[in-house]
């Protein structure tokens, strides 16, 4: 089982981190650890911007329903 600290607010609209992710980029995270196991707890800490906050979310809630179609 792989456990992710989904720490979401390394999104480019961040408030506090001076990061440059995007939301696209937590789907490509997520496809690379379902390549490791389908196993996954995903625990969501950080993201303060809510737009990038839920669009990152749900680029990874849809990367694991395309993995599992």
């Amino acid at each position: 089982m792989l456990i992710v600290s989904a720490g979401y607010d390394a999104n480019a609209a961040d408030p506090l981190a001076e990061m440059c992710l995007q939301p696209q980029d937590y789907g490509l995270f997520t496809d690379y650890c379902l390549d490791l196991t389908r196993k996954i707890v995903f625990g969501l800490e950080g993201g303060y911007d809510l737009a990038a906050l839920s669009q990152s979310v749900v680029a990874t809630i849809q990367q694991c329903l395309v993995k599992f179609e």
